[in-house]
């Protein structure tokens, strides 16, 4: 297995190339405890995504055995989601506590949203409930202090989630009152984590109840008392997005070769919209080949996750999935070979990536009796033979590692081909990952 973390991670790396950019996956919220993981609506090539719409409870017992996020009152501001990309973990806050809840993990072991503690808004901050969080996990701003940025619709501040699990929140920044409209209270916050319109890194993106949305650059040193006033302005413009918006999320992998500006993700609750940072409507994706998505229940906040998406299909049942996020470095990221057939022989994993490209094969490439998702015959294309392991779920780690420059938007497409008896080979549906920013 260790050979398998090794030959993986120089495959990612040795092609260290700026290429397409694509995301993954959303996270939302709904007012009956549901925190809900999905892709943008399929349309695209092969076609992709494979949609996923997926639920589970948030509200749950705390390890800590304090108090826990309830229900998001319907119809109102309260509530959001904000995801740690490096942990592959995911907050969600009701308003008024927050709580930390498991990801995407090898096998579905620990269950994903499992939650792992719960804790208050430090009260020194005197604000209201919550609207609105973004995650910054290297604390650009905030002396490398994994940071959330949160905000009650007045005010914006940045506080450090316990270091230890059942702790107490720290204050690293404000509050910062926000000059925009009256009447009109932020409802949703995101980081971006590139220069931003003076030039330095990282600024926060939100969205408000009257549907604008406005991009902060933070002063440092952050001090209490400073009024942030937008530096960009803009409604939403392609899918008829209604006042309020509840949610926004930034585009980690952006911007890119083919999206030369940062994207966003932007909903009223019912649809999602795909927007760039100069308020045009986005380069369309793999991942997401239209602007206009619907949600699967009302959301209260959005937020993004670099997690694996699939394309194509199987001929039969075995698959293969991901578990982590891709952010480089992405500690937590690996793959996972499914439901492996009785009397299997050989496995394969094939990998390729964007450049020289296109690396996934759309239509499918038809061989040795199977579908190939992925293009076996340019140069770029890795294979990997690994061993039967039996059983219905393997995991297949490939860390991605610090210290490598691998850039974001290195778009990797896998599938896993197995010999089940005889010289008859047959494969999996294919996965799409991309190498993002944390």
């Amino acid at each position: 297995m260790k050979r398998i973390i090794v030959l993986t991670a120089l495959a990612l790396c040795a092609l260290g190339l700026s290429g397409p950019a694509e995301a993954q996956t959303l996270y939302g919220l709904d007012a009956a405890c549901g925190l809900w993981e999905f892709t943008s609506a399929p349309g695209g090539a092969c076609p992709a995504p494979n949609p996923v719409r997926s639920m589970c409870s948030y509200c749950q017992p705390s390890p800590c055995g304090g108090p826990i996020p309830g229900p998001v009152p319907a119809g109102s501001l309260l509530g959001d989601v904000a995801v740690n990309c490096l942990r592959d973990t995911v907050f969600v806050t009701d308003g008024f506590v927050i709580a930390e809840y498991v990801g995407d993990t090898p096998c579905s072991t620990p269950p994903p949203c499992t939650m792992l503690q719960s804790f208050f808004v430090p009260t020194v901050l005197g604000m209201g409930p919550l609207t609105g969080m973004g995650m910054d996990e290297l604390g650009t701003l905030t002396g490398g202090v994994p940071t959330l940025w949160i905000t009650d619709g007045l005010f914006i501040a940045a506080i450090a989630p316990p270091a230890v699990p059942c702790g107490a929140a720290a204050v690293l920044c404000g509050p910062l009152p926000v000059a925009t409209p009256p009447g009109a209270p932020l409802t949703d916050l995101t980081w971006d984590p590139n220069p931003n319109v003076a030039g330095f890194l990282g600024s926060l993106w939100a969205c408000d109840a009257a549907g604008l949305i406005y991009n902060f650059v933070i002063p440092i040193p952050c001090a209490p008392g400073v009024i942030l006033t937008p530096a960009i302005t803009f409604p939403p413009v392609s899918c008829g997005l209604t006042a309020p918006l509840t949610g926004i999320a930034y585009d980690l992998a952006t911007p890119g070769l083919r999206a030369q500006v940062g994207h966003l993700y932007v909903t009223d609750g019912t649809t999602v919209e795909y927007i760039d940072t100069t308020g045009a409507p986005a380069t369309p994706q793999f991942y997401t080949p239209t602007l206009c998505s619907p949600t699967s229940a009302f959301m209260h906040g959005l937020a993004y996750a670099s997690h694996g998406i699939n394309y194509g299909f199987p001929r039969n049942t075995a698959g293969i999935g991901s578990y982590g996020q891709s952010c480089s470095p992405g500690p937590t990221f690996g793959m996972e070979w499914l439901n492996e057939p009785a009397g299997t022989t050989l496995v394969v994993l094939l990998c390729n990536f964007q450049f020289p490209g296109p690396g996934l094969a759309c239509p499918p490439i038809s061989a040795a009796g199977t579908l190939l998702w992925v293009d076996p015959f340019r140069p770029s294309a890795q294979t990997i033979f690994l061993p039967p392991f039996g059983g219905t779920c393997t995991p297949v780690p490939a860390a991605i590692p610090a210290g490598f420059a691998i850039p974001p938007g290195l778009k990797v497409y896998c599938q896993f081909i197995f010999r089940n008896g005889g010289i008859t080979l047959d494969a999996t549906e294919g996965l799409e990952f991309t190498i993002t920013a944390p």
